[in-house]
C-alpha cells in the first residue's frame, strides 16, 4: 500500500490500480494472522501483562503515577507529563488503512 501511495504521487494510475486490486487478498491474509493472536497471546496475558504498558500515565494514580511520568532532560531539568494511552482495543492497522485509502478525520462537536 505504501507503493500505491508512491505510485499515486508519481501519477502512475496503473500501479495504483494494481496495488488496490491486491488489497482484498491482503485483508483476508491479515484476518487469518489476527485470528492467530489468540493462539500466541491469551486474553489473560494481554490484559494483565501487556495492557498496563499501553495505558499511558494520565489518571494513573492507582498505578503509582499520580503526577504522570517525569521526563528528565538532564542537569536537573525536566517536566512531569500525563499522557493518555491507547484504548487497548485499538490497533495501528486501522489508522494505517485510513492513511492508505485517504480517509480524513475532522474534529467534531
Amino acid at each position: 500500500m505504501l507503493g500505491a501511495i508512491a505510485s499515486a504521487q508519481a501519477g502512475d494510475a496503473g500501479k495504483v490500480s494494481q496495488a488496490l486490486s491486491a488489497l482484498p487478498e491482503c485483508l483476508d491474509e491479515l484476518a487469518v494472522l489476527l485470528h492467530q493472536m489468540y493462539e500466541k497471546c491469551s486474553p489473560n496475558v494481554f490484559c494483565n501483562e501487556i495492557r498496563p504498558w499501553l495505558a499511558g500515565s494520565k489518571n494513573a494514580t492507582a498505578a503509582g503515577l499520580p503526577k504522570g511520568v517525569f521526563y528528565d532532560e538532564g542537569e536537573s531539568r525536566g517536566s512531569w507529563l500525563q499522557t493518555s494511552g491507547a484504548s487497548n482495543a485499538q490497533s495501528s492497522l486501522i489508522p494505517f488503512f485510513d492513511i492508505v485509502l485517504g480517509v480524513e478525520h475532522h474534529a467534531t462537536g
